[in-house]
């Protein structure tokens, strides 16, 4: 019995030693993934962010630098293809309280993507004038999500 105690302790200090050197998960990472501001910077500054979740937020930035409007979905690209669902818009109102709208359409319809030298360049329609037009935005990476 008196060796029993000894033995059991030592399987069970191996076992938590085996438990926590577990590998982690990988993180699966797009050539999307990070922060992206847009360049040349437009009447108001907008930041889109791609999540290694398939998370996906654009931030449009008040001259304060603080985002008046932010947009929360999800991702998913297939080659160049690039699909955006926009699932919630936080608004802030005149009094600073943050309104927040529950929502679910598509933006950058149609849309396609290439990223070369740590510049994000997307295609997709738009509607200005109820036509669909061709608009082309651009990024720059400004982090990287490892």
């Amino acid at each position: 019995m008196k060796k029993l105690l000894p033995l059991c302790g030592l399987l069970l200090m191996l076992s938590v030693l085996f438990v926590s050197c577990k590998k982690k998960n990988d993180v699966k990472t797009d050539a999307l993934t990070g922060a992206w501001s847009e360049t040349p910077q437009q009447s108001y500054d907008r930041r889109i962010i791609f999540n290694t979740d398939g998370k996906f937020s654009m931030q449009v930035l008040g001259p304060d630098g603080y985002p008046q409007l932010t947009l929360n979905g999800k991702y998913i690209i297939k080659g160049d293809s690039l699909t955006v669902t926009i699932m919630e818009n936080l608004e802030k109102q005149g009094a600073g309280k943050v309104v927040k709208t529950v929502t679910n359409y598509n933006i950058f319809e149609k849309g396609t993507f290439s990223v070369k030298d740590n510049v994000l360049t997307l295609n997709y329609l738009t509607y200005p004038a109820d036509a669909p037009v061709l608009t082309q935005s651009k990024f720059n990476q400004i982090l990287s999500i490892d």
